[in-house]
């Protein structure tokens, strides 16, 4: 869920880099569609059934929790500026 604030974030500069921008109906579709049902799963989603022997990190400014978050981001990136591309040259 807080990577999608920072995707969001991503999509609003390269649109307002472009002289464009998402609309009131679009933040709602993305609100309703994508992250209303995404929390909703989230918060039925039980644990599982066996524990494991290996503890989770215990901060979450750790190395892994940093690498994943930053690697979403780049992924993230790497299909907005794909596409963008794509999109401007087609």
């Amino acid at each position: 869920m807080a990577v999608y604030s920072f995707i969001q974030t991503m999509t609003l500069v390269s649109l307002l880099s472009v002289g464009s921008s998402i609309g009131n109906p679009q933040f709602l579709y993305i609100d309703l569609f994508i992250t209303l049902p995404l929390a909703i799963t989230m918060a039925y989603t039980e644990a599982h059934e066996k524990l494991v022997d290996v503890r989770p990190t215990g901060s979450l400014v750790g190395s892994p929790v940093l690498t994943s978050l930053l690697g979403q981001l780049f992924i993230q990136l790497i299909f907005q500026v794909t596409t963008s591309y794509y999109y401007s040259y087609k």
